[in-house]
């Protein structure tokens, strides 16, 4: 496996992650349009959300940085 493709590995993981986090999103707006959801399991939802994104912006930065690693371009933490 060359650099591109766990880059392309990355990328599919980041969008696994922002898709799981929209599906989720949506589910709690539902459930609190219906009022069948307690601030505990909001809470809960919400945490999640936010961890999902974290990860799908890692990815997406690990993925940006792998495409570029021969390149010899800047560092990590400016693709994130």
């Amino acid at each position: 496996m060359d650099m591109k493709q766990l880059a392309a590995e990355y990328r599919a993981s980041g969008e696994a992650c922002r898709s799981r986090a929209a599906f989720l999103e949506r589910e709690l707006r539902h459930r609190r349009k219906e009022g069948r959801i307690s601030a505990l399991e909001t809470m809960r939802l919400r945490r999640r959300i936010g961890m999902l994104r974290g990860m799908a912006r890692d990815c997406a930065g690990t993925a940006a940085y792998l495409e570029n690693y021969y390149r010899g371009g800047p560092s990590f933490e400016q693709y994130i």
